[in-house]
């Protein structure tokens, strides 16, 4: 059992052909394919409907602020650690922050830590 996730059928890879026949033509069950699914090589497969359930609307509908409030709560979350991220590469390219190896207890691992992580910013 999966839910649509734009052309993405979840568990298996990429392929709007496959997506819009398990989501939108397809009976119970009926079979359709092979369809080439992208990524990770070169792979088909072919799809069965075995059921068909349509979302709850009125567990949804009790749900929904929740939801709203958890999605926005998250994106907060995100938003807050990518500035925090942002500033600190910042004072650490400017040489405002030192590592004081000692601190951290010497020793290979001290040596390779990193203020603000690696990387760049996505």
């Amino acid at each position: 059992m999966f839910a649509r996730h734009g052309n993405s059928l979840e568990d298996i890879g990429v392929s709007k052909d496959a997506t819009d026949q398990v989501f939108d033509k397809l009976k119970k069950g009926e079979t359709a394919g092979p369809f080439e699914i992208q990524g990770g090589g070169t792979s088909y497969v072919i799809v069965q409907l075995e059921d068909r359930k349509d979302p709850d609307m009125s567990a949804f509908e009790k749900k929904k602020d929740d939801i709203a409030r958890d999605l926005e709560q998250s994106k907060w979350a995100m938003l807050l650690g990518d500035l925090a991220r942002k500033r600190c590469i910042e004072a650490r390219d400017a040489g405002r922050i030192s590592v004081s190896h000692e601190m951290l207890g010497g020793g290979e691992e001290a040596g390779a830590f990193q203020p603000c992580g690696p990387g760049p910013l996505r």
